[in-house]
């Protein structure tokens, strides 16, 4: 740690002191709220100018007045005590144990895949905290519905909002080692279509996959008899084999780490926002949303690496 020289504004309790006297324009009526007599208030104030070499207050026999400098110092004073106040706040919460009830919101996905694991998780280890998961699909106003927190998929929201980014969200190409073993593995997009496709069923019933970055997509036209309008059943079609699946990187990581599922064509996965945690617009976060925002953050960054 770099060492520093003593400086007169290290000096706290006489920097607070001169604000005192600075909004009460007499030693007398500060050295009254201080509960200090008027020569020891009139001593601590010569002492810090005698420190800083420079005149602070104007004396006369009706009032005091901050000089130039004095207007200066008391000016950058306020910034310094009002930090050192928000410091000492901060630091309280956080000698804090969390504790109370959150509420969180998150969609179906990321519930089943990672989300209600996490918040286990989190509730296990701190036995003081009760969370409240509301699970749904459509994105949920947060001050409308006193929701503390969300964890979303998908496009940034509102700006107004207050967001921490977890991990990039993406489709991807995959299939089990079993499936690749028996017909191969594609080389190239156009491939996909010799392929058996698991179809997660969009709008036009899952059989056109846009690949590959969205400034330069390769459209590809699939077939298979398998499709389904939920990702994990795909999923689970993709696990025992049964064909390729174009999945968001959230339902199959776990999969592809424990080598149930491979990644085909990692350069034609498609990005389609991120993973993030949203606040309420203006919000101050409790220790215990700091604490959860925290936990789910570095858990589902783990896990979606």
């Amino acid at each position: 740690m770099t060492s520093r020289m003593p400086s007169a504004l290290d000096d706290v309790p006489s920097l607070a002191l001169f604000l005192d006297v600075v909004e009460a324009g007499s030693f007398a009526r500060a050295a009254r709220t201080r509960g200090l007599t008027t020569s020891a208030v009139s001593k601590r104030i010569a002492h810090l100018e005698d420190r800083v070499g420079l005149r602070l207050l104007h004396r006369t026999t009706r009032r005091l007045a901050p000089t130039d400098a004095g207007r200066t110092l008391a000016l950058r004073a306020e910034r310094v005590l009002g930090a050192l106040h928000d410091a000492e706040h901060d630091l309280a919460e956080l000698a804090q144990a969390p504790r109370g009830v959150l509420r969180v919101a998150t969609s179906v996905g990321l519930a089943r895949s990672h989300v209600g694991r996490v918040v286990s998780d989190f509730v296990a280890a701190h036995g003081e905290v009760s969370i409240e998961l509301e699970i749904d699909e459509a994105i949920v106003d947060l001050v409308a519905g006193h929701f503390d927190v969300a964890v979303r998929c998908g496009a940034m929201p509102d700006s107004s909002l207050t967001t921490r980014r977890i991990a990039r969200a993406r489709r991807v190409l995959c299939a089990s080692p079993k499936y690749l073993t028996e017909k191969g593995t594609p080389a190239r997009a156009s491939d996909l279509a010799e392929h058996v496709c698991l179809r997660h069923a969009l709008g036009d019933g899952g059989t056109t996959w846009r690949l590959g970055p969205k400034s330069a997509p390769e459209e590809v036209r699939v077939r298979g008899g398998f499709h389904a309008n939920d990702p994990f059943v795909v999923r689970d079609a993709a696990v025992a084999g049964l064909g390729v699946a174009f999945l968001p990187s959230f339902v199959v990581a776990d999969d592809v780490r424990a080598g149930r599922l491979n990644v085909l064509l990692p350069q034609l996965a498609t990005d389609t926002g991120a993973v993030y945690v949203v606040l309420p617009p203006n919000a101050r976060p409790s220790p215990l949303t700091r604490a959860f925002v925290d936990h789910v953050a570095s858990a589902m960054a783990a896990a979606l690496a």
